[in-house]
């Protein structure tokens, strides 16, 4: 569903999207069957069609004078790919992002997960230009603590960036099962790029 209305200063529309994949569970082999005779436990049967309905709503607006924008999405129940085994997977979110090409802020929130993905709740501020972008706050509730970072990198004039993570109660064991505990961590990153420099 789309809708949308303007005139020659503004235009505003709204994208409403609803999404219902469902994959059926792939076939046992032949010899992967229960011997004659034998009567298997259903439990035991293998995973059932898995049916992964979602939706995604969009709306936006853009002011032709000075090229200004808004942008807001809100989701349910979504994977990536669309069909097929999930590679991430987000129950719920939402993103904001307003202003212009030299002068935008943006937002995320989401609960997002997938194979090799522990499960965790994720947040992000920030802004930028055509000439960087800037990462205020990015949070993650993860591995039973919380990870922390922020950043900055600019392209123009010369590639540089600055980063720095900390992370505290970090529990490693449901990625590396003989490693439980708490980890605390602090990391920085920093750089520039020049370029060939003359000799």
């Amino acid at each position: 569903e789309i809708s949308g209305n303007g005139d020659l200063q503004k235009a505003d529309a709204t994208v409403q999207v609803n999404l219902d994949s469902r994959v059926a569970a792939p076939a046992e082999p032949a010899d992967a069957m229960e011997p004659a005779g034998q009567v298997s436990n259903a439990n035991e049967a293998g995973p059932a069609p898995r049916s992964s309905p979602g939706s995604l709503k969009l709306s936006g607006s853009v002011v032709f004078d000075g090229l200004s924008f808004g942008a807001k999405g809100q989701w349910q129940s979504l994977q990536w790919p669309l069909v097929g085994t999930p590679q991430v997977v987000t129950e719920s979110g939402g993103l904001e992002v307003t202003g212009s090409a030299d002068d935008y802020r943006f937002s995320l929130d989401a609960d997002i997960t997938g194979p090799g993905i522990p499960p965790g709740t994720w947040s992000m501020r920030g802004n930028g230009s055509t000439e960087q972008v800037h990462l205020s706050n990015l949070q993650a509730e993860i591995l039973d603590g919380t990870l922390d970072a922020n950043g900055r990198v600019a392209w123009i004039p010369k590639v540089e960036w600055q980063a720095s993570v900390s992370g505290t109660g970090i529990n490693p064991e449901p990625l590396a099962a003989h490693w439980p505990g708490k980890l605390h961590l602090a990391l920085t990153s920093t750089g520039i790029n020049e370029g060939d420099r003359p000799p």
